[in-house]
């Protein structure tokens, strides 16, 4: 949806919210209980954004609104691929799937997430205390080490020019590094609140991982989270009944990937126009190889629906290897990058003058 209708909200729920709300409504549906009932209750035991959302949703939901209409009223505050959920749990009659399906999803995004920052503790420190000791080595020993050769009158290395430098501007390049690193950290937040606040972020891989995606290896564990969520709502649709073009443009717009959507859709017009699965997906597509064949094997043995269960399960597995992969390499990697970096840094700026002093010494002598 390309803009927050009128009283939604001005920000958007927390992923724990989105969670905690998911819970909550799985719970009324399987108890039976009332939506606007339980959702005041709901509202009176928690605080912020979320109660403000379950005090609307209930009163929308009171006045005659279904929950699909209610909480498309409030799109604004939801990830677009939730509705698209909703709407496919009610046009399957499995809307407690439906509401499983994203549940999931969004733990192990969240999981994803806390992991990964955890792991990223101990580099930081590292990290820190690094960089603190270095631009520490620039104001106190680079000087006293250039003064000395200086003194001595021993021949000048061309480092010396560059690290002389360095010892003048330190008090600047020092804090001015990470400030400008948190500068554009806040840019970066502030620009991700804009956005899912006016509607144009919809997606729950965007609104709520943030620039965490764009650590090497974690695009790999979410496209196996989106495929393994695709084959997972493709075969409930199937198992309702749903004809199977309605069901794969449902399904893709659920995913919260643009470039997923966009091949199913083209995928989908293919099977609208009377081409079969294997027709359907050509050859470069962007489908994986292994769910096309799953699919293809599915529809021309009639067993589509478990295909597309054993699919789900396999991409699910896969994504959570590659989420536990990640989270080991990337701390492992900060440090050899960092720590190897700074040290490097450390052994041009000490043992470089300090060998030319101990060089000129020796031919003086």
């Amino acid at each position: 949806m390309s803009a927050t209708p009128a009283g939604t909200s001005a920000r958007p729920l927390s992923l724990d919210d989105i969670i905690l709300l998911n819970d909550e409504i799985q719970g009324l549906i399987a108890a039976g209980i009332p939506l606007d009932v339980g959702l005041s209750g709901l509202a009176s035991r928690v605080r912020g954004r979320l109660r403000r959302f379950s005090e609307k949703l209930a009163a929308r939901v009171a006045s005659g609104m279904s929950l699909e209409q209610a909480l498309e009223a409030e799109s604004g505050a939801m990830p677009g691929e939730y509705r698209v959920l909703l709407a496919a749990g009610m046009r399957s009659g499995r809307f407690d799937a439906a509401l499983g399906s994203m549940a999931e999803y969004a733990a192990n995004l969240r999981d994803l997430r806390t992991n990964l920052r955890r792991a990223l503790i101990y580099p930081g420190v590292v990290s820190v205390l690094a960089y603190s000791l270095l631009v520490t080595l620039f104001v106190v020993l680079v000087p006293e080490l250039l003064s000395n050769v200086r003194s001595l009158d021993l021949p000048r290395h061309s480092w010396y020019a560059t690290l002389d430098t360095l010892s003048r501007t330190a008090l600047y390049w020092g804090p001015g590094i990470p400030g400008v690193l948190l500068f554009l950290w806040i840019v970066s937040a502030v620009a991700r609140w804009m956005l899912a606040s006016e509607g144009t972020e919809s997606t729950t891989t965007r609104s709520y991982l943030g620039v965490w995606r764009f650590i090497p290896g974690v695009g790999g564990a979410l496209r196996a989270a989106h495929w393994s969520r695709f084959a997972h709502l493709l075969a409930v649709l199937v198992d309702a009944g749903v004809p199977i073009v309605e069901a794969a443009r449902l399904c893709a717009a659920a995913v919260g990937d643009g470039a997923v959507a966009a091949e199913i859709d083209r995928a989908s017009r293919h099977l609208a126009s009377g081409a079969s699965l294997e027709g359907a997906f050509e050859t470069g597509s962007r489908v994986p190889p292994m769910l096309r064949w799953l699919m293809t094997r599915g529809e021309r043995e009639s067993l589509l629906s478990p295909a597309l269960r054993e699919a789900a399960a396999h991409y699910a597995q896969r994504a959570t290897l590659r989420a536990e992969l990640v989270q080991k390499l990337v701390p492992m990697a900060v440090v050899v990058l960092v720590g190897g970096g700074i040290t490097t840094v450390y052994a041009l700026t000490v043992f470089v003058p300090l060998t030319s002093m101990w060089r000129g010494l020796a031919i003086g002598s």
